[in-house]
């Protein structure tokens, strides 16, 4: 087992051990590390894992985790919020992979339209798939075709954060993708906990980008553009 700082949440780490072998963290293993590991990211898993006499001092928002977690909900708050903290953890990664495959205007637009195609091509198996007898060949069809619709819920998310990105950053600012960065990140802490984290984003922006991002630029850019986290699969 990897090592990990002990400021990492223990689901996180969970789910980092379980998913190691996936062809996809494979492929993006060098991400995940610096992720869980530099030293930049405490100041925001120290404050989300903070604690109360009678529980988190950021609970899990139940919009957030009916959206994000299938039925049943747990009960159990501990297991709550740790769904919750696994979840901004992937769309951290989600996010520091735009970051990292986007380094020009015209390969963003690319990769946007590349993401939107693909995520329709998948939709398209998803209905073509829903046509097979489920259990032929001892297979759960139904499974599979739910499997490439959440995928390309994923993808088209990515397209429409490759757009945002367009849209909310004044483009004369020379750490631009450093303040688009935290205006996602917040927008998903406050999302899921209940609060925007301003001072938190702005490290984690920085450490993904390595543009320095000021607190007040965040809390600028959050007052003025309304940003929303997809959960669910979307259905033709």
């Amino acid at each position: 087992m990897t090592s990990y700082p002990d400021w990492l949440p223990v689901p996180v780490i969970a789910w980092i051990e379980a998913n190691r072998d996936h062809p996809e963290h494979v492929a993006r293993a060098d991400l995940i590390h610096q992720i869980a590991a530099d030293p930049r990211g405490k100041v925001l898993w120290s404050e989300l894992t903070k604690r109360k006499p009678n529980g988190f001092v950021y609970p899990v928002q139940r919009t957030a985790i009916e959206g994000f977690c299938d039925p049943p909900i747990p009960t159990d708050e501990t297991e709550r919020h740790g769904i919750g903290l696994i979840f901004v953890f992937k769309q951290l990664l989600h996010i520091a992979i735009s970051v990292h495959a986007a380094k020009s205007e015209a390969q963003r637009a690319q990769q946007a339209e590349d993401m939107r195609r693909r995520a329709a091509w998948l939709r398209t198996e998803a209905d073509d798939t829903d046509l097979i007898p489920n259990g032929a060949g001892e297979i759960d069809w139904r499974m599979v075709a739910a499997g490439m619709r959440a995928k390309a819920d994923v993808l088209q998310q990515a397209a429409d954060a490759l757009g945002v990105y367009h849209l909310v950053v004044p483009h004369e600012r020379e750490n631009m993708t450093g303040i688009a960065t935290a205006l996602r990140i917040s927008t998903v802490t406050e999302t899921v906990f209940g609060k925007p984290l301003y001072r938190q984003s702005a490290a984690l922006a920085e450490m993904l980008t390595g543009e320095a991002v000021t607190i007040e630029q965040v809390r600028d850019l959050r007052r003025n553009h309304k940003v929303s986290v997809n959960f669910r699969p979307r259905r033709r």
